[in-house]
């Protein structure tokens, strides 16, 4: 269980990171010069080269993190937590796929409805910010990272620099097929880790009394979470 003083210390990161996605959001909705410049230096640099051996395999890479690859990754997932008598992981997981990635993109990507670029390689309906592929794979590594080091931190930070390669390889691919704007991965990255550290804390918070509740109804985990006192 965290303390107060934690859980304070966890909303106020995830304030922070969504006050930085709200600035990126301000500035795509007024066509700031600065995004503009952002932009178009980070899609010159990604988009230099593009040989066709290269584009094949980044669209093939792009679609892990796509609609059909992370359903399938999560529900596989899902079904090995389960079947180890994991079900608040299985279910949080869910959730957070659920709404954390697909729902809050949604409102978000309706809410400010920016076209995607001109010259794409591939197809790609929708609008643009913020990024949903970025989004999904923020929300899905990170919650694996939670689940791997819930009661052993020892390999959390080398985990930590995996997901964070995932997503910065994802947020590439993007850019390079010229389906999203860089500022479109840094909103769609801003916006799921404000989310992971909102659910993260709740699961912390609230999972022995969610547990002691499924233990009435005879669903019983595995073993009991041990919880450590840390942010």
């Amino acid at each position: 269980m965290l303390t107060k003083k934690q859980s304070v210390w966890r909303y106020v990161m995830a304030g922070l990171f969504f006050i930085v996605f709200l600035y990126v959001a301000a500035a795509v909705a007024a066509n700031a010069l600065w995004i503009q410049q952002f932009d178009q230096t980070i899609r010159t640099v990604a988009q230099t080269f593009q040989p066709d051996k290269l584009t094949g395999f980044i669209e093939t890479a792009t679609d892990f993190a796509g609609v059909k690859g992370m359903i399938t990754l999560t529900a596989i997932v899902a079904v090995i937590l389960a079947c180890y008598r994991r079900f608040l992981f299985a279910g949080w997981l869910a959730i957070n796929m659920l709404f954390g990635a697909s729902g809050i993109n949604f409102i978000f990507k309706n809410l400010f409805q920016r076209d995607r670029p001109a010259g794409m390689l591939i197809e790609q309906g929708g609008y643009s910010f913020p990024s949903g592929h970025t989004m999904a794979i923020t929300t899905f590594t990170l919650s694996l990272v939670f689940i791997l080091t819930y009661n052993n931190r020892r390999y959390r930070r080398a985990l930590l620099l995996l997901s964070a390669l995932l997503i910065i390889f994802i947020g590439f691919t993007r850019v390079y097929l010229g389906v999203h704007y860089p500022s479109d991965i840094l909103g769609g990255f801003m916006l799921s880790c404000c989310y992971m550290l909102v659910a993260t804390t709740y699961f912390k918070q609230f999972s022995a009394r969610i547990e002691r509740k499924l233990e009435t109804h005879g669903i019983k985990e595995a073993q009991h979470h041990k919880q450590e006192n840390k942010p």
